[in-house]
């Protein structure tokens, strides 16, 4: 076999591959797993939101002194990069536990929801899973579907319907949701995963440097 045939198809593969041999344009899953570590650990942790307002089903929904806190903690648990013909790219972060708490919020204009009052949102074992396409010989990836599973959570709201009573049974309902339903509940799921995939989208080369 001619010597130049065997340095194109060295050359090919390593494009493919990485300079190294390893997929992603040299990058490890060792490396991205770093990267990916150090992201997570750099932010503030509890990360605080001073103030944010947003319409949701016809409700405009304001918050103040928002604290997110267990976000130093997220962690790759699966990395797989794109590898020869296959531009394909999986990572599923992990977060042992999320506590959110929201010091105030307001609810107005709702026809079925009003109200105002603080909430706190524990959340266990969640899980993200990001699935992205990296175009061969470009060192950027497209997020292409982003999904999330939590395994056991508890919410505590007051100030709903101005109704305490009725702000402990909300909050009993919601909890039982996100235990025994939010993780098949596709509409539901379908709202949170479009948020995260923008805020991915955002981050990416912060976080994934791939």
């Amino acid at each position: 076999m001619p010597s130049n045939f065997i340095f194109a198809v060295a050359v090919f593969i390593l494009a493919l591959t990485g300079t190294n041999g390893s997929p992603g344009g040299g990058r490890t899953v060792q490396s991205v797993n770093r990267t990916i570590t150090e992201f997570f650990r750099k932010l503030n942790d509890p990360l605080f939101i001073s103030h944010d307002n947003y319409s949701h089903l016809e409700h405009s929904v304001e918050v103040n002194n928002v604290t997110i806190g267990g976000i130093s903690k997220v962690h790759a648990s699966v990395i797989r990069l794109p590898r020869f013909l296959s531009r394909n790219v999986l990572i599923v972060l992990n977060a042992p536990k999320l506590e959110i708490n929201i010091t105030q919020y307001n609810v107005t204009d709702g026809k079925t929801s009003y109200g105002n009052g603080s909430a706190r949102i524990s959340i266990e074992n969640v899980k993200i899973e990001i699935k992205a396409v990296k175009p061969l010989f470009k060192r950027d990836i497209s997020i292409k579907n982003v999904s999330v599973f939590v395994g056991h959570g508890q919410v505590n709201i007051t100030g709903l319907y101005n109704d305490e009573e009725k702000s402990m049974a909300i909050s009993q309902n919601m909890t039982r949701f996100l235990n025994n339903e939010f993780n098949t509940n596709k509409k539901a799921q379908a709202k949170i995963d479009e948020r995260l995939k923008k805020l991915i989208e955002k981050q990416k080369h912060k976080m994934f440097k791939i």
